[in-house]
């Protein structure tokens, strides 16, 4: 977490991938996973970033973590004027995971995508 602080997101990157290769079973590598995500949509690389958070909800589809991976890749669609299936991710967030932070966000969304 702390490269990801400083803005060093290779490093984070290639930090919490070592956490998913070594406990690949469990919460550990869900929220690696995750942060994975989170330092590649940080950096602007969206693509990688909708890549990190599909696997979350692969391997992990029951992980505490699948609600906040599901809203932030329909952020990553949005952000890279995806609309369609921006709307599709958040509206599956909603109604998936409701009366969560995550479905809230989603939510939020869409409302500004219209």
């Amino acid at each position: 977490m702390a490269s990801l602080r400083s803005g060093n997101y290779d490093k984070a990157v290639a930090t919490f991938q070592e956490v998913v290769t070594n406990y690949p079973n469990g919460d550990l590598a869900a929220n690696a996973q995750f942060w994975i995500g989170e330092s590649y949509y940080t950096k602007g690389d969206l693509e990688s970033a909708i890549t990190a958070y599909r696997k979350v909800l692969v391997d992990w589809p029951d992980s505490r973590k699948a609600p906040d991976a599901m809203v932030k890749l329909g952020f990553s669609q949005s952000d890279l004027r995806r609309t369609a299936d921006a709307r599709k991710t958040l509206d599956e967030v909603v109604r998936k995971y409701p009366g969560t932070p995550a479905a809230q966000l989603a939510a939020d969304r869409l409302k500004r995508l219209g």
